[in-house]
């Protein structure tokens, strides 16, 4: 063994891989020691030539002295290979070839994946030949649905949702606005004489309520008819608010002051020419007179009276001012009706002009004791009073001056009444003077 190493010694003066190669085997086997002595003698003379001979500089001598014993060796290999019987030894093997690095851009040797490098990439990284090198995260989109990345709030499609639009994806449909209210507001008849009534009537759109302000107050429905009886002239104001805003609106009702009595003037101031069963039927027709000065008035001998004759008044008939006085056929007729105490009642005894009051058209004069006319009303066809003459009525409906203290001897005079007040009036009496 001793001779053995010093073998190698000399031959690794020459080429150390051989010296290498060979102590690995050595190591890892015990050599023949005819095979080692066989080798000892064909080296040894190989080397002591070889360092005799002078070599031109040009030459590499381990080169040719390695590569002659690497074909020595290959040779002897073969030779005992071809040996029936024998035993290859163990420097005739390959040596292991050195373990293959599967990653070698990653520093060290690795023998199997995964690679660094590759997991890197896969990664969306850079590589940079010791570590990865990974792209910033991807900024939190906080309003994933709203188109865009945002980081921070508020989101567009919460701020849609809180102010009551509906997010469509990409923008905000919003409901269409409220509607404007609307406002009618209006006075029936919008002048009046002082003592009379005016209808406030109102109606609105998209509203909730009104109030009222001015002339009146209050709150007040979204629509209605209130009877307002101003003594002056008026202004009435009217706000009415929904949810789409507020609206309002003002109506004037006028008010003319009173006229001045008519002195010695008495008139006729209402006519129920066509009463219906529950008044009576056709014999319970009644005149009205009114007086309307500031005196006592002698109606003895006065006339009243239709177009087919008159009747006079019975003497002693006196009329107080501003005092009633109903004329009627029957002494039945005033149980039909609710006339205040202290009226006078005067019963003819027969139809009133003889024949009664026509209900298509007829008409009922006040004559004095001299037969000279003092006041008179004309109803549909007839037109001996003025010409419009009052239209017809229904019914049980009676004709009234809309204003006692007045007399234009036109059809503007009279008014409609659905409910008759023999005695008495629709409307306030002036005071007499």
């Amino acid at each position: 063994m001793l001779g053995d190493y010093a073998l190698r010694k000399k031959i690794a003066r020459y080429n150390p891989s051989i010296f290498v190669n060979y102590s690995y085997y050595m190591r890892k086997h015990f050599l023949n020691a005819a095979v080692l002595l066989s080798i000892a003698l064909c080296v040894v003379p190989i080397l002591a030539s070889a360092q005799s001979v002078r070599e031109p500089r040009t030459v590499n001598v381990e080169e040719r002295i390695s590569g002659r014993l690497n074909s020595f060796v290959e040779r002897l290999c073969e030779r005992i290979a071809n040996r029936p019987g024998a035993t290859l030894p163990d420097f005739c093997d390959e040596p292991p070839p050195p373990p293959v690095d599967a990653c070698p851009n990653v520093p060290g040797n690795q023998t199997t994946g995964p690679c660094a490098d590759d997991e890197c990439v896969a990664q969306g990284g850079t590589w940079n030949g010791n570590s990865c090198d990974l792209p910033p995260p991807p900024p939190e989109d906080v309003c994933p649905n709203v188109p865009g990345t945002q980081e921070n709030g508020p989101c567009a499609d919460e701020v849609c949702e809180e102010n009551g639009g509906t997010w469509n994806g990409t923008s905000c449909d919003m409901p269409p606005p409220p509607e404007e209210p609307i406002l009618q507001f209006g006075a029936d008849p919008e002048s009046i004489t002082e003592g009379e009534s005016s209808s406030l009537s109102w109606s609105t759109e998209h509203a909730d309520s009104c109030t009222a302000s001015n002339g009146w107050d209050g709150l007040r429905n979204s629509s209605g008819v209130e009877v307002v009886s101003p003594a002056v002239t008026t202004t009435y104001e009217l706000e009415c608010t929904g949810p789409g805003g507020t609206v309002s609106d003002e109506v004037t009702v006028t008010v003319e002051p009173l006229p001045e009595i008519l002195i010695g003037h008495v008139v006729v101031s209402e006519v129920l020419y066509n009463p219906n069963v529950e008044q009576g039927g056709s014999v319970h027709e009644w005149v009205e007179l009114y007086n309307g000065t500031d005196e006592i008035v002698d109606l003895s001998g006065w006339k009243i009276a239709d177009n087919g004759g008159q009747d006079v008044l019975p003497d002693e008939t006196f009329l107080a001012p501003g005092a009633f006085l109903v004329i009627t056929a029957t002494s039945t007729t005033a149980g039909f009706w609710d006339i205040p105490g202290g009226t006078q009642v005067i019963v003819l005894g027969s139809s009133i002009g003889g024949n009664g009051l026509a209900n298509g058209g007829d008409v009922v004069s006040l004559l004095g004791a001299d037969d000279v006319i003092i006041d008179a009303v004309s109803w549909g066809t007839n037109t001996d009073a003025f010409d419009p003459s009052v239209p017809v009525v229904a019914q049980g409906h009676s004709i009234e001056r809309a204003a006692l203290q007045v007399d234009s001897d036109t059809v503007d005079d009279w008014e409609d009444r659905t409910n008759p007040t023999p005695g008495t009036t629709a409307t306030p009496a002036p005071t007499a003077l």
